[in-house]
Parts: C-alpha cells; structure tokens; sequence
C-alpha cells in the first residue's frame, strides 16, 4: 500500500465512520459498495457524495459523474486522483 492508499484508507474510515470491530479490516482492492455476491462495506451512495467531498477538500480534486469507476476501492480512488493530479499539474 502506498502513501496515498493508505492515507484515503484513514480518511474513509475516520470520515465515513467505518468500524473495522464489524467490517475487520478495509483493504486497498476490496470493494467499497455493492457488487453481486461479494461483501462490502455498508456503504451507500450518500457515501459516494461524502466520498466525493472528501476528495475535493483533502485533495483539491473534482470528481465527476464520469469518475463514477474510481470509487469501486481505495486503489482505483488513489490512481483517479493520481491521474487528476498530473492533468491540473500540465505534465
């Protein structure tokens, strides 16, 4: 896990109110909402809208309807994030 995972993993979890005691443990590939037959987080899409809020004041990044594939894990979330970076940068 880089830095960047494991700083949005903290932030998801502080902000969102995650309690790893019920969910054990929030890894950077698991799934963050639902998906057919794989357990998730209990998360909903008024989290997606926090999700969302987050990114932009931690990070200033704007998420997009579009993004929408960047909130399935914390790894896809990172690299989104990544990528914004490096296009608001012009690199």
């Amino acid at each position: 896990m880089n830095e960047l995972q494991a700083k949005l993993r903290d932030l998801i979890i502080e902000e969102l109110e995650l309690d790893l005691d019920d969910i054990g443990h929030l890894g950077i590939d698991d799934p963050l909402f639902d998906q057919e037959d794989v357990e998730n987080y209990g998360l909903d899409s008024v989290d997606a809208v926090e999700l969302a809020v987050l990114v932009k004041r931690h990070f200033n990044i704007e998420l997009s309807e579009g993004d929408s594939g960047a909130f399935v894990t914390i790894r896809a979330l990172a690299d989104k994030i990544k990528e914004k970076q490096l296009i608001n940068s012009g690199n």
